[in-house]
């Protein structure tokens, strides 16, 4: 079992798992088993009965290729990491222990930035890049967070914004961040929450969401209740 580049001619192979029979890539979907850090480097998972879920990165060498995130670390989900490219050259992913990383893309340089603990028990969900920092939200709670890289920049701006219900999904404009909850339609521009007016809807869960132009965007709804 390894890890191998190709350009369809020549391959070369990156890193070797001996004894690994079984070792899986990715999300063992062909799709999205590599995820893109930067312009030079890609990451991918790699499963092994030795180390369980681990992230490699690698910018196509085999001298470059190397653990991102080791598995004393923090266990790794199977599902598809994803990298938030801060302006302070900060990249941050999470882990299935609702767990913020920070990192440069070297083993020694990726931090814990902090645990998010209470009501978030379950998987993050809507990260987007807004002013230099990231936003998120829990899937099916009413929690909304934002981070800027640093343990005390990560932090809950509201929960259950304007008693709208659940945080459904983020779309990001040019100016604020559009925020569809169960119940309502916000605008958020880093500091204040804008409702929109909307019909009178109750219980909408919202799926499909598009951006149109730098400031409109749509989605479709369906009615629960």
């Amino acid at each position: 079992i390894g890890l191998f580049k190709t350009n369809g001619e020549e391959t070369l192979l990156l890193k070797s798992f001996p004894g690994e029979e079984n070792a899986r890539s990715g999300i063992f979907n062909d799709e999205n088993a590599v995820f893109k850090f930067n312009e030079n480097k890609f990451v991918t998972l790699i499963e092994t009965k030795t180390d369980g879920v681990k992230a490699y990165i690698s910018d196509g060498t085999v001298d470059g290729t190397k653990t991102l995130h080791d598995a004393s670390k923090g266990v790794l989900s199977k599902s598809p990491l994803e990298f938030y490219n801060l302006d302070n050259n900060v990249t941050l992913y999470t882990d299935k222990n609702k767990r913020v990383w920070a990192t440069d893309g070297t083993q020694e340089g990726t931090k814990l930035i902090k645990t998010l603990s209470g009501s978030n028990s379950r998987k993050i969900h809507s990260m987007t890049t807004f002013n230099n920092k990231v936003y998120f939200g829990f899937l099916f709670t009413d929690d909304f967070w934002e981070t800027d890289g640093t343990e005390s920049g990560t932090k809950s701006l509201f929960s259950n914004i304007n008693s709208d219900g659940n945080v459904q999904g983020v779309i990001k404009r040019d100016n604020d961040l559009v925020i569809f909850t169960q119940r309502g339609i916000h605008l958020f521009d880093g500091t204040n929450t804008t409702k929109v007016n909307t019909p009178d809807i109750t219980n909408i869960n919202y799926f499909g969401f598009k951006r149109i132009d730098n400031n409109s965007c749509t989605n479709k709804a369906k009615k629960t209740s």
